[in-house]
């Protein structure tokens, strides 16, 4: 009975860490697709790319949905930014779940070409 008891507690520890794990990555993968995309004369097709690339190198197996991009003002004045949104699958049992788990965000400050007169 105790070691029935014990094997569920750890299995729901491994199981919580994996879910942080995959949260942690994907928050990064967001924030680099995020400064690939807000890069001088890049597109977010190439921030798409470097969001999946990003999550297939830290988290193999994992599921991403959705990937999406948009332009937004920041808080410093005149200039705009870029957020990455993207929606990975919530890792329930091992590396399965449902499609529409987390969403996780990712911002960058666009760079724009600097004019000298």
């Amino acid at each position: 009975m105790i070691s029935a008891l014990l094997l569920a507690v750890v299995f729901a520890l491994l199981q919580l860490a994996l879910v942080l794990h995959v949260r942690a990555i994907g928050i990064d993968a967001a924030g680099e697709g995020a400064r690939r995309a807000a890069l001088y004369g890049a597109s977010s097709a190439e921030g798409e790319m470097r969001v999946r690339q990003m999550l297939q190198m830290g988290a193999p197996g994992v599921r991403v949905s959705k990937v999406s991009f948009s332009k937004q003002a920041a808080p410093v004045a005149g200039r705009r930014m870029i957020v990455a949104k993207v929606r990975v699958a919530l890792p329930l049992i091992g590396p399965w779940g449902p499609s529409a788990g987390m969403t996780l965000t990712g911002r960058s400050l666009v760079e724009e070409p600097v004019h000298v007169f």
